[in-house]
């Protein structure tokens, strides 16, 4: 509720977009409603979980545009050995996330 509050209530953002645009301001609280969700509940997570927090949100934002290509991303996978390199992004991505990335890549 908190968010919701500061979002409605303390926004300067918002004040500034005249009242009578409702599509803009409906627009910018989306917008800003998913990025103060992810500031205060993101950095709260593990490495492991913050990258499906951000995938279900950015799959909660764009809807049924990418259905595909998000259930490639967060299906679970029998085998769990990539071809890719675990040095990748620096070794902070899980076998399990290697392999979804080699999943959706080919």
């Amino acid at each position: 509720m908190d968010i919701i509050h500061v979002l409605l209530n303390e926004n300067k953002g918002l004040k500034e977009i005249d009242f009578k645009k409702k599509e803009a301001r409906l627009k910018f609280l989306k917008d800003e409603m998913f990025k103060m969700v992810y500031e205060r509940v993101g950095n709260s997570l593990l490495n492991k979980d913050s990258f499906l927090f951000v995938m279900r949100l950015a799959q909660i934002k764009l809807g049924s545009v990418c259905v595909k290509e998000f259930t490639n991303l967060i299906k679970e996978s029998n085998i769990v050995e990539s071809r890719l390199s675990k040095s990748l992004l620096d070794g902070k991505l899980t076998s399990y996330q290697l392999k979804l990335i080699e999943e959706i890549s080919v």
